[in-house]
């Protein structure tokens, strides 16, 4: 336990150390000027709602959650929001009064909330009324996944919970042998129509019956190397991405991997390291290297098919692609919209001056992004 602990403390050091506070002393790197450019479309905002405090500085992957009812988020600080996806009205908000740890997860009526205590929470999609709660052993820093029968979470410790969502009831449980130190964040599992695949802090991704929690296969993606701990940080902290018949994933100090779920099989490895999640769209996989450039890969056969480094230093958040265009946050607040094809530059539109870290969430047309202050916005490239 004292053990973890260290390690945990250690982590949010080198996380700090890292984020927005390397930049202000006067010796120290700067990020990268924003390029010139002749914009060639322009990002129209639909509607644009605060949430609460944001997340300040805390290092977080979160997102906001979208179903046919609305749209869910939480603040640090508790307060759970549930949005209407065509205006931005406020159609309820509870607040738990307590500090949270991961954005919200929302599926099948409920609305699972992860506190910095370890307790999930249960609520009402539709009246934001709590319906259960259960303490884990471990903190929750990735969004809960849901389906008809089950929420699904994975905690620091390195365990994959499967709780009814009836009643939250633990139905079982998964437990990986995690390293001593470990970035601050988990990868988010996912739910497939009988399984569940994770990703670890060892570098590895394990299929998990979704019944039972016993594991079907695994694949290493990335290897631990070097002298150090810190040298061997291969942490999976970002949200899979299916795109055909593959399952795609990357690590921190590691590998892209495409892998095909149906033979348990590697079909492509690549150089490149990243803490964020993957997105896809024209035949190719887009990811934002921890350096501060986005780089297109062939989703088939891995091949480079362009890479925009103007970005250096300015902490990319996860891409996401919007129609033609493929868009992602930065550490002062800006959205970029590059060109899906050669990745050149489209329009650029700043939603705040706080970090854009939460993954943009696409609705059709429309593109939902939540800036660290506790900005929502819905907004829109033409």
């Amino acid at each position: 336990m004292k053990r973890q602990l260290r390690s945990t403390l250690i982590a949010l050091s080198i996380t700090a150390l890292s984020g927005c506070g390397f930049w202000s002393g006067p010796q120290e790197a700067q990020p990268q000027e924003l390029v010139q450019f002749t914009p060639e479309k322009q990002v129209v905002r639909q509607w644009s709602v605060d949430i609460g405090s944001g997340f300040g500085d805390l290092y977080h992957q979160s997102r906001p959650a979208v179903t046919e009812t609305g749209v869910y988020v939480a603040d640090a600080a508790g307060l759970v929001s549930s949005i209407d996806f065509s205006s931005g009205a406020v159609q309820w908000r509870t607040d738990l009064d307590e500090p949270v740890s991961a954005s919200a997860g929302a599926a099948f009526g409920v609305v699972a909330v992860a506190l910095r205590s370890g307790e999930i929470v249960a609520l009402s999609a539709d009246r934001g009324e709590e319906l259960w709660r259960i303490a884990l052993p471990a903190e929750v820093l990735a969004q809960p996944q849901i389906n008809a029968d089950k929420v699904v979470v994975q905690t620091t410790s390195g365990q994959i919970v499967a709780l009814s969502r009836q009643t939250g009831e633990q139905l079982w449980v998964y437990d990986a042998q995690e390293p001593a130190l470990t970035l601050r964040g988990t990868g988010t599992p996912l739910l497939l129509r009988d399984g569940v695949l994770a990703g670890f802090a060892n570098g590895k991704v394990v299929a998990l019956a979704l019944d039972t929690g016993s594991p079907v296969w695994e694949v290493r993606v990335s290897q631990s190397a070097g002298r150090s701990e810190l040298e061997r940080l291969v942490d999976l902290d970002g949200r899979f991405l299916i795109s055909g018949e593959l399952v795609y994933t990357g690590g921190y100090q590691g590998k892209l991997v495409a892998i095909n779920p149906a033979t348990a099989s590697t079909v492509w490895t690549r150089d490149f390291s990243t803490y964020r999640s993957l997105a896809a769209g024209f035949g190719n996989i887009y990811a934002s290297d921890s350096a501060g450039a986005v780089e297109a890969f062939d989703a088939a056969s891995a091949a480079s098919v362009w890479r925009n480094s103007n970005f250096a230093l300015r902490r990319l958040g996860s891409p996401a692609v919007v129609g033609n265009d493929l868009v992602i946050g930065d550490a002062l607040g800006y959205l970029h919209v590059l060109s899906q094809s050669d990745g050149h530059m489209v329009a650029r539109y700043q939603v705040d001056s706080s970090p854009i870290y939460a993954e943009p969430v696409v609705v059709d047309d429309t593109l939902l992004v939540l800036s660290n202050s506790g900005k929502l916005e819905a907004l829109r490239v033409q």
